[in-house]
């Protein structure tokens, strides 16, 4: 059977056949019947049989005491049914009253979700007093170990916070002593060289003595570990040498990092991919009939070329818009095909028969080739010059003015 032994614990014991255990008559017992018990018990002690405690009694023996004090038996148990009378009277106008100062919700809305405990009550100030003025029991008990949790409506409890007044005095005195006892904490810490996290606002600063914006400190936390965080600004230094500073927000940094890494990745797939389209260009451009410049018109159909008369295909030639007529003929304009190196030579004013395609590898400006084509310079020599050096491209210049 399940008994109840002090403070309330339940534990289960094994009651032999025949007995009956001390806390299954101990209420119903009036005190000479207990008295009569326990000397029966004292009488038996030490002959008792395996399995039996002096807290067991048989169930006969119990049963001749009962009957020999029939009459006090009747008056203890009027006595604990008008005590049961009252109680629950008493019990009833309490809850009327609680469920008038502090609404409960209907039964079985409450959970241990929107409950609190008393060990949660007291670290906010309540006392015990408090507890049973303004709450009085349990909205829910939730099991806990060998006992059960009692547990009050977290709406009650703000309700109670909000209109008793010898309540809200209490928790503003509490609170004030703890905020007095955090500040000299940290006042203590610091005062050691410490530097410390604390809230102010919705933000989270260090506090120390001697932080400068860019340095490393160490910092230690409310369980006593530390950690290292480095010093973004500093926000105020007061009379007594305390700093409130920014720590790097290290989440932040790592990720502006990683979108730097990641575009300066992107940045040299671009110049990859570019030079490798370039790189393919150059290898496929056919020997000796150069490629046509960017953005030239090309022919669509096959016409001889202006320039060597050779047959230019079709989309092989670069159109060129000639002006043919007089100044009062606007529209007196012809269309000239020319062949790819016939374009070339035009473009870099090369000679005629001139080889096209060593001047075209250059990749240069026509403005480039054409100054060191005046110059009397071959591709092999022009490549050996760094024009873009004001030096070398004036010495290039002088020869020009020189052969000129």
């Amino acid at each position: 059977m399940t008994v109840t032994v002090g403070n309330g614990v339940q534990v289960n014991i094994e009651v032999p056949s025949g007995y009956l255990h001390a806390s299954e008559v101990i209420d119903r017992t009036p005190d000479t019947a207990w008295t009569a018990l326990h000397a029966h018990a004292e009488r038996l002690e030490g002959t008792l049989p395996s399995g039996v405690s002096p807290k067991m009694f048989p169930a006969e023996v119990v049963a001749q005491i009962e009957a020999k004090f029939a009459d006090a038996y009747s008056e203890h148990a009027a006595t604990l049914a008008a005590e049961k009378t009252a109680r629950d009277a008493l019990e009833a106008a309490e809850a009327a009253r609680l469920a008038a100062q502090v609404p409960r919700l209907p039964e079985g809305s409450y959970n241990s979700s929107n409950t609190l405990g008393r060990g949660l009550l007291k670290s906010r100030g309540w006392t015990d007093g408090h507890i049973t003025r303004l709450l009085g029991g349990p909205d829910c008990t939730i099991p806990s170990g060998y006992e059960r949790q009692h547990l009050w409506g977290a709406e009650r409890v703000a309700y109670a916070e909000a209109n008793d007044t010898k309540l809200m005095k209490r928790l503003a005195t509490y609170r004030a002593k703890r905020a007095d006892e955090k500040t000299e904490r940290i006042a203590a810490s610091i005062d050691t060289g410490k530097v410390i996290f604390r809230k102010d606002g919705d933000t989270w600063v260090l506090v120390g003595r001697g932080l400068v914006a860019g340095a490393t400190v160490e910092v230690t936390k409310r369980d006593g570990t530390t950690t290292t965080k480095r010093v973004e600004r500093v926000l105020s230094t007061d009379a007594a040498g305390v700093s409130k500073a920014v720590p790097v927000d290290e989440v932040a940094e790592a990720r502006a990092a990683a979108r730097l890494a990641d575009a300066e990745a992107r940045a040299a797939e671009r110049a990859a991919a570019q030079e490798t389209r370039q790189r393919a260009a150059a290898e496929a451009r056919p020997t000796g009939s150069p490629a046509l410049p960017a953005g030239t018109r090309r022919n669509q159909r096959s016409s001889p070329c202006h320039g060597c008369h050779s047959t230019v295909h079709p989309d092989k030639g670069a159109l060129r818009q000639v002006w043919a007529g007089d100044d009062e003929d606007d529209e007196a304009v012809r269309w000239e095909v020319w062949c790819s190196p016939c374009t070339w030579r035009t473009l870099y004013r090369l000679p005629v028969n001139t080889d096209t395609a060593p001047w075209v590898a250059l990749n240069w400006p026509a403005a480039d080739v054409q100054l060191v084509v005046a110059a009397g310079l071959n591709p092999t020599e022009a490549a050996a010059f760094d024009l873009s050096d004001p030096a070398t491209r004036e010495w290039v210049e002088m020869i020009r003015a020189l052969r000129a």
